[in-house]
């Protein structure tokens, strides 16, 4: 088994493809509003389209997370159960892009209007992919731990071009049972109230890394020194990674183009 140590470089590399998921997601969403700008979408495809946006970017960074912990098991040949495709917290961001879209037909449509909700639309997709990212970790490393492996997860925030809010440099380094939320002050969002991970709030960029043991020891989490690694994955970065991971992910990465962001 991988130390704590590499757990975190490895939990931190796959989250970086996370990202590189967010940021193909928000320009997916740009897109379509310039597609119904110029006529190839209708009034009423353009919400489906959207709507669509945003669950590819959940279940795309949720094949990430489920990959990257069959990697992290070092059980060979194993990789855990899908995650639910429709969650609750998934339904909530779509009716957040049904809400928005209706405010901006009821409009006046001019230029800030549509940055409004471009803007708007964009951030829940943001959030679909990095709560995918959350939730399938969660979810594929809960069938380790009924296995009899001891995991825990810890929350890591981003200090690499980004500045944590105050909460999300408070819960950094923080680790809790697997089935446990992170601590959260008495007054937050409803939606924050049980905080089983990142994201904290739109645009939050930490996430969270799953420490698997076969002991019931907790290792000491140590993440004091912000990592000083970029803070998207160039091709450069993905080529860099070792042999087998390397391989993992481009494979996983696509099978997701390939299913999830088909351009029309």
């Amino acid at each position: 088994m991988k130390s704590l140590s590499e757990q975190l470089e490895d939990g931190r590399r796959a989250h970086l493809v996370a990202n590189s998921i967010e940021q193909e997601t928000r320009e997916r969403v740009r897109d379509a509003f310039q597609s119904w700008a110029n006529g190839s979408l209708d009034d009423n495809s353009i919400r489906y389209r959207l709507e669509d946006i945003v669950r590819s970017s959940y279940r795309s960074s949720s094949e990430i997370a489920r990959e990257h912990i069959a990697l992290q098991s070092g059980i060979p040949d194993w990789l855990p159960p899908a995650a639910p495709k429709s969650p609750e917290y998934l339904k909530s961001l779509i009716q957040d892009v049904r809400r928005n879209l209706r405010v901006y037909k009821k409009s006046q449509r001019t230029d800030k209007d549509l940055r409004r909700a471009v803007f708007r639309i964009g951030l829940s997709a943001g959030v679909a992919a990095q709560r995918g990212f959350t939730d399938a970790s969660i979810h594929s490393a809960d069938y380790l731990k009924k296995s009899g492996y001891t995991i825990r997860k810890v929350w890591i925030a981003n200090f690499v071009d980004n500045s944590p809010c105050s909460e999300c440099r408070r819960l950094h380094g923080t680790s809790v049972d697997l089935d446990e939320n992170f601590p959260v002050p008495t007054k937050t969002l409803a939606v924050y109230k049980n905080l089983q991970g990142p994201p904290r709030h739109p645009n939050c960029r930490c996430y969270i890394v799953t420490s698997i043991s076969l002991t019931e020891e907790k290792q000491p989490v140590n993440v004091d020194r912000p990592t000083e690694s970029p803070p998207s994955m160039t091709t450069e970065d993905v080529k860099r990674m070792p042999e087998s991971k390397f391989k993992a992910f481009l494979f996983s990465l696509r099978a997701i183009i390939r299913k999830f962001f088909r351009r029309g």
